[in-house]
């Protein structure tokens, strides 16, 4: 069981769940911007330690320095993914964004370009060792964190998933809706969902075609 987002993520939770959460967004919110805000939720980290990375390039920042600051943000921006904090609009926005750009190469030779002719080649090392040194942080935060939800819900709950939560409950407080993520047996009845489904199904069959049943 598990719904795929527009390029591809795979959230591990029953269609008929997640669309009976999206459904008290609907129609102000529709599923696929949802979705697409999931993939943006979910590369938050990245595109924080980018855009400070950027700036760090951009005002001559010590290599030293500009390390901290990449391993930082990409640190707290993985945990405001995990812990549930609440997600600012603006670095959503701009994440999604990221997300859509995601995996052709364009930061990257950003990085490279800016980075190269405005700090020199020792702040692009500069920014790997902040990277690494923000996955091992992460990797050991990763582990406790699924440990805890494991011990509280009996099942391991992956990042994927995470960001959709995370996603739907920052629509969910703008919009004044219900934060709490279990759902009635009224909620989950087809009938009430299909509509957010068939909207989705329409607009965007490729995407509908990946999900897998419950």
């Amino acid at each position: 069981m598990a719904i795929f987002t527009p390029r591809g993520l795979k959230v591990c939770l029953p269609v008929g769940y997640s669309f009976a959460l999206m459904q008290r967004l609907y129609p102000s919110v529709d599923a696929f911007k949802i979705l697409q805000s999931t993939e943006g939720c979910a590369l938050l980290p990245n595109s924080m330690s980018f855009l400070a990375a950027i700036v760090c390039f951009l005002n001559h920042v010590s290599p030293i320095v500009t390390a901290g600051i990449v391993a930082a943000v990409h640190v707290y921006g993985h945990f405001m993914c995990i812990s549930g904090l609440p997600l600012g609009a603006f670095f959503l926005r701009l994440s999604t964004i990221f997300s859509m750009l995601h995996g052709y190469g364009v930061y990257l030779i950003t990085l490279t370009i800016v980075g190269f002719f405005f700090a020199g080649w020792q702040a692009l090392v500069a920014y790997i060792v902040g990277r690494l040194v923000a996955g091992m942080v992460n990797g050991i935060i990763n582990h406790f964190n699924e440990k805890r939800i494991q011990r509280q819900v009996g099942a391991v709950v992956s990042m994927s998933e995470v960001s959709f939560f995370n996603t739907y409950l920052f629509h969910a407080r703008h919009m004044k809706k219900s934060l709490d993520l279990s759902v009635s047996d009224e909620e989950l009845n087809e009938s009430n969902w299909h509509p957010v489904f068939t909207d989705l199904a329409t607009k965007w069959p490729e995407i509908v075609a990946r999900f897998t049943p419950d």
